[in-house]
């Protein structure tokens, strides 16, 4: 199974270059499952559905989420989880998404998020990871199997990772 995330950093800077690069990767990966942050446009989403030949598409009711989930395989349920933690930094809150994704033989909770991106905000990633550990452990599946990924705003040796 190849899942691929990407923070889109939604329309921001070069878009439409950006926007060709990123279709391309995607075709050249041919990933299962994609996991976009910043990606607010509802319409967008949709079209990234249709030009890439997803058959199943994620989308929050709240687009502030940013967080979209294009997959080969059908979910089954889906929830977005808003984080207690709010950085000082930002005025706005992240959020976690949650979907059970069928693989023919035993369910997949896959979630998406995206921490809060300040480089000195060690301990509001921190909290939010616990945060997303204590959403996780409440809706992976039967099975335990679970995956995470998006967008963490950290290096692999830092402490939220």
């Amino acid at each position: 199974m190849r899942i691929l995330t990407l923070n889109t950093w939604h329309n921001n800077g070069p878009w439409l270059q950006r926007r060709d690069a990123l279709m391309q990767g995607i075709v050249r990966y041919a990933p299962d499952i994609l996991l976009f942050q910043e990606l607010f446009d509802a319409g967008w989403s949709k079209e990234l559905q249709a030009r890439l030949g997803y058959p199943h598409l994620v989308l929050t009711e709240c687009a502030h989420s940013g967080l979209v989930v294009l997959s080969k395989l059908p979910p089954h349920g889906d929830q977005l989880y808003r984080m207690n933690t709010k950085s000082p930094f930002e005025n706005y809150w992240r959020y976690a998404l949650w979907t059970e994704l069928s693989t023919g033989t035993q369910p997949l909770s896959l979630f998406n998020t995206h921490l809060s991106w300040e480089l000195e905000d060690h301990s509001t990633r921190e909290a939010q990871v616990r945060e997303l550990w204590s959403f996780i452990e409440t809706h992976r599946a039967e099975s335990g199997f679970a995956i995470a990924g998006g967008d963490f705003n950290c290096t692999p040796d830092s402490p939220a990772m």
